[in-house]
Protein backbone atom coordinates (compact mmCIF):
# COMPACT_ATOMS: atom_id res chain seq x y z
CA UNK A 1 0.00 0.00 0.00
CA UNK A 2 1.15 3.22 -1.06
CA UNK A 3 2.19 6.00 1.50
CA UNK A 4 1.31 9.83 -0.18
CA UNK A 5 1.79 12.94 2.66
CA UNK A 6 0.99 16.50 1.21
CA UNK A 7 2.67 19.37 3.24
CA UNK A 8 3.07 22.92 2.40
CA UNK A 9 6.36 25.58 1.91
CA UNK A 10 4.91 27.31 4.60
CA UNK A 11 6.31 27.95 8.76
CA UNK A 12 6.00 31.75 9.10
CA UNK A 13 10.10 32.09 9.14
CA UNK A 14 11.52 31.16 5.88
CA UNK A 15 9.44 32.88 2.57
CA UNK A 16 8.21 29.92 0.77
CA UNK A 17 10.22 30.72 -2.44
CA UNK A 18 13.36 30.36 -0.62
CA UNK A 19 11.75 27.58 1.40
CA UNK A 20 11.45 25.67 -1.86
CA UNK A 21 14.81 26.45 -3.46
CA UNK A 22 16.41 25.22 -0.42
CA UNK A 23 13.88 21.43 -0.08
CA UNK A 24 14.68 21.10 -4.37
CA UNK A 25 18.72 21.77 -3.32
CA UNK A 26 18.50 19.17 -0.30
CA UNK A 27 16.49 16.68 -2.69
CA UNK A 28 19.33 17.12 -5.28
CA UNK A 29 22.29 16.72 -3.20
CA UNK A 30 21.05 13.74 -1.29
CA UNK A 31 21.10 11.76 -4.61
CA UNK A 32 24.03 13.52 -6.51
CA UNK A 33 23.67 10.28 -9.18
CA UNK A 34 19.50 10.93 -9.63
CA UNK A 35 17.99 13.21 -11.63
CA UNK A 36 14.80 15.44 -11.57
CA UNK A 37 12.09 13.97 -13.76
CA UNK A 38 8.73 15.72 -14.39
CA UNK A 39 6.05 17.26 -16.38
CA UNK A 40 7.81 20.14 -18.33
CA UNK A 41 11.46 21.38 -16.53
CA UNK A 42 13.43 18.82 -14.72
CA UNK A 43 15.84 21.94 -13.77
CA UNK A 44 15.41 22.45 -10.36
CA UNK A 45 16.71 26.51 -10.65
CA UNK A 46 14.38 26.88 -13.66
CA UNK A 47 11.41 25.53 -12.06
CA UNK A 48 11.63 27.74 -8.98
CA UNK A 49 11.94 30.69 -11.01
CA UNK A 50 8.92 29.86 -12.68
CA UNK A 51 7.38 29.25 -9.25
CA UNK A 52 8.70 33.07 -8.30
CA UNK A 53 7.02 34.26 -11.43
CA UNK A 54 3.85 33.21 -10.76
CA UNK A 55 1.17 35.90 -9.76
CA UNK A 56 -2.10 34.14 -8.68
CA UNK A 57 -0.59 31.31 -6.49
CA UNK A 58 -2.03 30.88 -3.13
CA UNK A 59 0.47 28.27 -2.53
CA UNK A 60 3.16 28.72 -4.25
CA UNK A 61 4.00 25.04 -4.47
CA UNK A 62 2.54 21.38 -2.75
CA UNK A 63 5.15 19.34 -1.12
CA UNK A 64 4.51 15.24 -1.76
CA UNK A 65 6.23 12.70 -0.08
CA UNK A 66 5.60 9.05 -1.65
CA UNK A 67 6.16 5.70 -0.18
CA UNK A 68 6.48 2.21 -1.86
CA UNK A 69 4.60 -1.17 -0.80
CA UNK A 70 6.44 -3.13 -2.76
CA UNK A 71 10.88 -1.88 -3.72
CA UNK A 72 10.73 -3.69 -6.93
CA UNK A 73 9.02 -1.03 -9.34
CA UNK A 74 10.22 1.35 -10.79
CA UNK A 75 9.32 4.55 -8.99
CA UNK A 76 10.09 7.22 -11.44
CA UNK A 77 7.26 4.82 -13.52
CA UNK A 78 5.43 4.63 -11.18
CA UNK A 79 5.05 8.57 -10.53
CA UNK A 80 5.17 9.67 -14.14
CA UNK A 81 2.25 7.39 -15.03
CA UNK A 82 0.11 8.19 -11.57
CA UNK A 83 0.74 11.91 -12.20
CA UNK A 84 -0.54 11.38 -15.75
CA UNK A 85 -3.22 9.61 -14.87
CA UNK A 86 -4.40 12.50 -11.90
CA UNK A 87 -3.93 14.94 -14.50
CA UNK A 88 -6.39 12.85 -16.97
CA UNK A 89 -9.04 12.61 -13.96
CA UNK A 90 -9.29 15.79 -12.81
CA UNK A 91 -8.73 17.85 -16.15
CA UNK A 92 -5.82 19.88 -14.56
CA UNK A 93 -2.36 20.03 -16.24
CA UNK A 94 -0.22 19.97 -13.52
CA UNK A 95 3.25 21.58 -13.41
CA UNK A 96 5.57 19.41 -11.18
CA UNK A 97 9.12 18.33 -10.52
CA UNK A 98 10.04 14.80 -8.63
CA UNK A 99 12.67 12.95 -7.79
CA UNK A 100 14.04 9.33 -6.23
CA UNK A 101 15.64 8.78 -2.71
CA UNK A 102 16.67 5.43 -2.36
CA UNK A 103 19.60 6.15 0.47
CA UNK A 104 18.03 5.00 3.48
CA UNK A 105 15.85 1.86 4.37
CA UNK A 106 12.44 3.52 3.31
CA UNK A 107 12.73 4.53 -0.67
CA UNK A 108 10.48 7.35 -1.56
CA UNK A 109 9.43 10.04 -4.57
CA UNK A 110 9.53 13.88 -3.56
CA UNK A 111 6.95 15.57 -6.26
CA UNK A 112 6.96 19.31 -6.14
CA UNK A 113 3.36 21.23 -7.91
CA UNK A 114 3.63 24.27 -8.66
CA UNK A 115 0.95 26.93 -7.56
CA UNK A 116 -0.23 27.28 -10.78
CA UNK A 117 -1.24 24.84 -13.31
CA UNK A 118 0.51 24.49 -16.52
CA UNK A 119 -1.82 27.23 -18.23
CA UNK A 120 -0.91 29.83 -14.87
CA UNK A 121 -4.41 28.98 -13.52
CA UNK A 122 -4.41 29.00 -9.75
CA UNK A 123 -4.16 25.51 -8.21
CA UNK A 124 -4.83 24.31 -4.79
CA UNK A 125 -4.47 20.69 -3.95
CA UNK A 126 -7.42 19.37 -2.38
CA UNK A 127 -7.07 15.82 0.24
CA UNK A 128 -9.22 14.29 -2.22
CA UNK A 129 -6.30 14.81 -4.97
CA UNK A 130 -3.91 13.21 -2.98
CA UNK A 131 -6.12 9.94 -2.34
CA UNK A 132 -6.69 9.99 -5.87
CA UNK A 133 -3.21 10.04 -6.45
CA UNK A 134 -2.49 7.25 -3.84
CA UNK A 135 -5.49 5.18 -5.57
CA UNK A 136 -3.80 5.61 -8.90
CA UNK A 137 -0.08 5.04 -7.61
CA UNK A 138 -1.24 1.47 -6.00
CA UNK A 139 -3.26 0.47 -9.66
CA UNK A 140 -0.23 0.74 -10.87
CA UNK A 141 1.78 -0.90 -8.27
CA UNK A 142 -0.55 -3.89 -8.46
CA UNK A 143 -0.39 -3.78 -12.52
CA UNK A 144 3.72 -3.83 -12.75
CA UNK A 145 3.20 -6.66 -9.81
CA UNK A 146 0.79 -9.07 -12.28
CA UNK A 147 2.96 -7.89 -14.96
CA UNK A 148 6.36 -9.25 -13.57
CA UNK A 149 4.59 -12.69 -12.12
CA UNK A 150 3.45 -13.50 -15.66
CA UNK A 151 7.37 -12.47 -17.04
CA UNK A 152 7.71 -15.48 -14.28
CA UNK A 153 5.44 -17.48 -15.56
CA UNK A 154 6.67 -17.17 -19.02
CA UNK A 155 10.54 -17.62 -18.00
CA UNK A 156 9.33 -20.46 -16.18
CA UNK A 157 7.35 -22.21 -18.93
CA UNK A 158 10.12 -21.49 -21.58
CA UNK A 159 13.04 -22.80 -19.26
CA UNK A 160 10.98 -25.97 -18.87
CA UNK A 161 10.35 -26.72 -22.54
CA UNK A 162 13.86 -25.75 -23.01
CA UNK A 163 14.91 -29.06 -20.63
CA UNK A 164 12.75 -31.19 -22.52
Amino acid sequence: MAKVQLSHFRNGLTPPITAIANHLNYIEHKEPQQRFFGKSLTDRRAFVQKIDRQTSAIEPAFRLQISFSYLELDFKQVIQAAMWRLERQLRIDFDWIAMVHCESNDPHVHVIIRGCDLHGELLIFYPSYVLQLKKQIEAIENEQLRNEEKEREIASYLINISRN
